[in-house]
C-alpha cells in the first residue's frame, strides 16, 4: 500500500478488473478532529456506538491509515511535494509535524475517552495494540518522512499511561523506534524539537517511559539491565529525547537520570562490555546516568589503572632489573609548597601520574594513608588561589558567588598547568576540591564554547551591561560611542584590543552590535587567557584523559571536582561514626544533631561541615557518602575547651558538653573564628 499516495488522500491504483469498469477503490479510512466529533454526536443521539468503534478498530490499528488522519488543511488536498516543509530549512509551526495538527490529535483522543463507553475504550486499545505488535514485527522501512507520522500520534495516545498497556503497547513502540534508522531518527528528532512539543510535554513522556523502566525492575529482580531488550529499548528512546532536548534546553538534564537502574546495572558486567566491545553497555548511553554511578566508573577505571602501573612496574624490576616505584610520591616542604610540587611534576614521567598518590611532608612522620594527601590538596589549593600569588582574579557583586577567574597577563604558566595537574589527580585519587570556578571552566574543558550567559559568573556587571546593549532601543552609535574595540589595564596601561581588523575605527552600531557581543565575549573567556587556560587544561588532561572522563557533562564535572551545593545533614547524620567513648545514644551527641538540625542557620551549617572536613559541599551522591566521624575529645567531664578538627580524615573532635546551650556556643564560636578558605 503506497503510503505516500494515501498521505495525499489519493484514490488507491486500480485493479485490472476496475480498470475497464473506470471505477476506482474508495479512499482508505481516516479520522480527522470534525469527523470524530460528528460521530460522537451521531453516535451519542442514536445510542448506537458500533460505526465509531469499528472505524477506531480499522484506523488506529494501521499505520498507513494514522499516517493520513488528522492533517492539517493544506496537507488533505495537495499532491505537490512542494507543499510540504524541508526537513532542516522550515520552522515548523506549534503542533505541525509535516502536515500533522498534534493538538487535533490530543483534542480526539480526549473525546473518545470522554464517551465514557468500554466498547469505545477498548476497541482504541485492542486497535493501538494490534499496531504496536505489527511494527514491532515489521519495522518501518518507508524512506517517506510522512510514514513516521503514526509514531507521534500514538505516543499522544494517553492510554500509554496505564502500567497495565505497558507491555502490549509501549514496549512493542519503544523496540520499533528504537529498529528505525539514523535517518528517521533524526528526522522525528526534527519534528519534535522544532515542532509543537512544549517542555512540559516532552517531561511528561520522558517521565512516562522512566517510569515504565522503574517499573519493568521494580516488578522482577531477576532483570539484567543490560540484556533485557525492553530496558535496552527504552534507554535507546530516551537518548532521542535527549537529543530533542539538547536542541531546545527545556528540560534539565538531570531529569533524564534513571538512579533505579543505576543501582541495578552489574557494574563489572556494563565495564566488561564497555572496555571490550562486546555486549550492550550503559556507558555509551552516559545521559541516564547519574553522577554518581559516573564516579563509580572513573573510580574502577582508576583503580585498575594503577594497578596495571604496580604491575607494569614489578615486573621491569623483576624482568630486566629496573626499580620503579610503586606509587606516585610527592615530596615536599611546607614552607616551599608550590615550588616543590612544582619541581616533583616535572622530575615526573607523566605515565606515573596514574600511579597511587603519595604524600610526605618533608621533616615529618607518618604514613600517607589519604590523611596526608587530602591535606596537600588543600594546602595547594589555598596557596595558589590566593589573590597576592597573582595567578587568579575574584569576582563577585553580591548576586552571584566568589568566582575564581585566569589573569590574562600572569606568565606563571608551569604553576597554571601545576594547578590542573592538582585538580586531575584530585579527581583521579577521590578527593574534593574547595575551588571555586565560574561553570564555564569545566565548558572549555569538555570542549564547549562560552557564551553570554556564562561571562554572568565571570564579570557580572559586564554581562548586564552588554545584554542591555542588545536591547536597547535607542541610536547605539550616538549613546554608546565605542567601537568595535575594547581597553584593558594591564598593571595600570591602558591596553585597546580590535575585536575585527581596524575595530579602533568602526564605531558600535545597531547593526553590529550583535557580532561586538559575540567578539567581546570570546576575547574575555577564550582569547585573552588562551595560553594561561592551555597551560592549565594541559596539566588537567594529563592525569585525566582516559574514556571514563567522556561520561561527563560539564556541570558533573564540577560536582566530581568540587561536590554539590545541596546539604542533607539528615543523610551525614546517619552516615556518622563516632569514637573515643561517644556513641550515637550519648546526650552530647543527641545535643550535637538537634543543634545542627534546628538551630544552625544554613551558612553555619555549611561552615560547621567546611570546619570539620575542608570543604563545605557534598561529594557526589549527598553527605551520606562522606566518611564523617566524631571524636571525643577529652574526658567525661564537663569541658571549657573548644571543638577542634582533622580535616584530612573528616574527623569533628567533640568535647563532652553538661548542656545544650554550652555546646552551641563552643561550637558557633569554633566554626565562626576558624581560619577558612573560601567560605562564603
Amino acid at each position: 500500500m503506497n503510503s505516500h499516495l494515501q498521505n495525499r488522500s489519493t484514490p488507491l491504483s486500480s485493479s485490472p478488473s476496475s480498470s475497464s469498469s473506470n471505477q476506482q477503490l474508495p479512499p482508505p479510512p481516516t479520522f480527522d478532529l470534525s469527523s470524530i466529533q460528528s460521530m460522537v454526536q451521531e453516535a451519542s443521539s442514536s445510542g448506537d456506538y458500533t460505526p465509531l468503534i469499528r472505524k477506531i478498530g480499522r484506523v488506529f490499528s494501521t499505520p498507513d491509515y494514522l499516517n493520513a488522519s488528522f492533517l492539517i488543511p493544506a496537507h488533505k488536498t495537495s499532491d505537490d511535494p512542494e507543499v510540504l516543509p524541508t526537513l532542516m530549512d522550515d520552522k515548523f509551526a506549534p503542533g505541525q509535524f509535516y502536515g500533522l495538527d498534534l493538538a487535533s490529535v490530543r483534542q480526539a483522543y480526549q473525546l473518545l475517552l470522554d464517551t465514557g463507553r468500554e466498547g469505545v475504550t477498548n476497541s482504541l486499545t485492542n486497535a493501538t495494540i494490534a499496531l504496536a505488535s505489527a511494527i514491532r514485527a515489521t519495522p518501518v522501512t518507508s524512506d517517506d518522512p510522512e510514514a513516521l507520522r503514526f509514531y507521534l500520534v500514538v505516543l499522544s495516545n494517553p492510554l500509554l499511561q496505564d502500567p497495565d498497556l505497558y507491555k502490549g503497547i509501549l514496549s512493542p513502540m519503544l523496540q520499533s523506534f528504537s529498529s528505525l534508522k539514523k535517518r528517521r531518527r533524526r528526522i522525528f528528532q526534527h519534528w519534535m524539537a522544532q515542532g509543537g512539543y512544549s517542555a512540559e510535554e516532552l517531561k511528561s513522556l520522558l517521565g512516562l517511559v522512566q517510569q515504565f523502566m522503574t517499573l519493568t525492575m521494580m516488578l522482577s529482580e531477576d532483570v539484567n539491565p543490560n540484556r533485557d531488550s525492553s530496558l535496552i529499548s527504552a534507554t535507546k528512546f530516551i537518548g532521542f529525547l535527549n537529543d530533542v532536548n539538547d536542541e531546545n534546553k527545556s528540560v534539565s538534564h538531570t531529569e533524564f537520570y534513571n538512579e533505579v537502574l543505576a543501582e541495578r546495572i552489574d557494574l563489572r558486567e556494563d565495564i566488561t562490555n564497555w572496555k571490550n566491545g562486546t555486549g550492550f553497555t550503559y556507558c555509551h548511553h552516559p545521559y541516564i546516568l547519574d553522577p554518581g554511578f559516573k564516579a563509580k566508573v572513573l573510580h574502577i577505571e582508576s583503580m585498575l589503572r594503577q594497578k596495571q602501573e604496580r604491575d607494569e612496574a614489578f615486573h621491569n624490576l623483576l624482568m630486566r632489573g629496573i626499580g620503579e616505584p610503586l606509587a606516585l610520591i610527592f615530596k615536599v616542604r611546607r614552607e616551599h609548597l608550590i615550588r616543590d610540587a612544582l619541581l616533583a611534576l616535572q622530575a615526573t614521567d607523566p605515565a606515573d601520574l596514574h600511579k597511587e598518590m603519595k604524600v610526605q611532608f618533608i621533616g615529618e612522620e607518618g604514613i600517607d594513608q589519604g590523611g596526608v594527601q587530602k591535606e596537600f590538596f588543600q594546602l595547594v589549593v589555598r596557596e595558589i588561589f590566593d589573590p597576592q600569588y597573582g595567578m587568579f582574579t575574584t569576582e563577585t557583586d553580591g548576586k552571584v558567588a566568589r568566582q575564581y577567574w585566569f589573569v590574562s597577563h600572569s606568565q606563571d604558566y608551569h604553576e597554571f598547568k601545576l594547578i590542573g595537574t592538582i585538580l586531575g589527580l584530585a579527581i583521579y585519587n577521590g578527593v574534593i576540591l574547595d575551588v571555586h570556578f565560574p561553570r564555564v571552566v569545566y565548558k572549555k574543558l569538555m570542549g564547549l564554547t562560552p557564551t553570554l550567559h556564562d561571562l554572568k559568573h565571570v564579570q557580572p556587571e559586564l554581562a548586564r551591561g552588554l545584554e542591555q546593549l542588545l536591547t536597547f532601543e535607542g541610536d547605539v552609535e550616538d549613546v554608546y560611542g565605542r567601537t568595535m574595540s575594547v581597553t584593558y589595564d594591564v598593571y595600570g596601561e591602558k591596553r585597546v584590543q580590535e575585536l575585527i581588523p581596524g575595530g579602533e575605527h568602526i564605531p558600535l552600531t545597531n547593526e553590529n552590535r550583535h557580532q561586538y557581543v559575540d567578539l567581546y565575549v570570546r576575547w574575555l573567556l577564550v582569547d585573552s587567557v588562551a595560553r594561561q587556560f592551555d597551560s592549565f587544561k594541559d596539566g588537567f588532561q594529563a592525569v585525566c584523559n582516559s574514556e571514563g572522563m567522556k561520561l561527563f557533562r560539564y556541570e558533573e564535572l564540577e560536582l566530581l571536582i568540587c561536590g554539590s551545593s545541596q546539604l542533607d545533614f539528615h543523610e551525614l547524620e546517619a552516615a556518622t561514626q563516632y569514637d573515643g567513648g561517644f556513641e550515637a545514644d550519648h546526650p552530647t551527641i543527641i545535643n550535637f544533631w538537634d543543634l545542627v538540625h534546628n538551630a544552625l542557620t544554613p551558612e553555619q551549617q555549611r561552615r560547621l561541615l567546611f570546619f570539620a572536613t575542608g570543604s563545605d559541599r557534598a561529594p557526589i551522591g549527598g553527605l551520606g557518602k562522606l566518611p564523617f566521624v566524631i571524636v571525643k575529645k577529652g574526658g567525661d567531664d564537663d569541658s571549657d575547651q573548644l571543638p577542634s578538627s582533622h580535616t584530612c580524615f573528616n574527623a569533628l573532635m567533640l568535647p563532652n558538653y553538661s548542656t545544650k546551650e554550652k555546646l552551641l556556643q563552643k561550637l558557633v564560636l569554633s566554626i565562626n573564628n576558624s581560619e577558612g578558605f573560601g567560605l562564603m
